[in-house]
């Protein structure tokens, strides 16, 4: 049997969409934090920027007014994002996460709260941050969720 997911050990899951604004794990909530000298109002906006090398685009990113909008600017077809991009995106995400986690005490309190959960992006479409509409796909968002959960744990010990 083929496994998908890297938390196999539970049977407890919890699926979610990023673009819910109503869950708190959400990378669409406003809930501006500051990381690489700028103001983010999202995790999406602050995610979308950092494809780009370009200050001006950066910043046109930073001042979309939904994430939704920040979104459809980082990923026009004719905008190549920057050549270590695949390798750097889940850190980036990462990152994000965790600096708006210990800015909002209710995003951390979520994060912990579901701990021996395997947390994963429900998107149909999205076989990398999602686990795809087969659930076969990697769950990239779950992954860092869980990464970014683990380190909020072991830093309470």
């Amino acid at each position: 049997m083929l496994l998908m997911f890297a938390r196999e050990d539970t049977d407890d899951k919890t699926f979610f969409s990023r673009y819910d604004t109503a869950h708190p794990m959400s990378s669409h909530v406003e809930r501006p934090f500051e990381l690489d000298g700028m103001t983010w109002p999202t995790i999406e906006h602050y995610f979308q920027a950092m494809k780009f090398t370009d200050e001006a685009l950066r910043q046109r990113i930073n001042q979309a007014p939904t994430p939704e909008q920040a979104s459809k600017i980082g990923s026009k077809w004719y905008r190549r994002p920057r050549r270590d991009w695949k390798k750097i995106q889940t850190v980036v995400m990462t990152r994000a996460i965790y600096v708006s986690a210990k800015c909002y005490p209710e995003l951390a309190q979520a994060l912990l709260e579901s701990r021996g959960q395997t947390l994963i992006e429900n998107d149909a479409y999205d076989y990398f941050w999602g686990c795809g509409r087969d659930k076969r796909g990697e769950n990239q968002y779950g992954q860092v969720l869980m990464n970014v959960r683990d380190k909020l744990f072991a830093e309470q010990a």
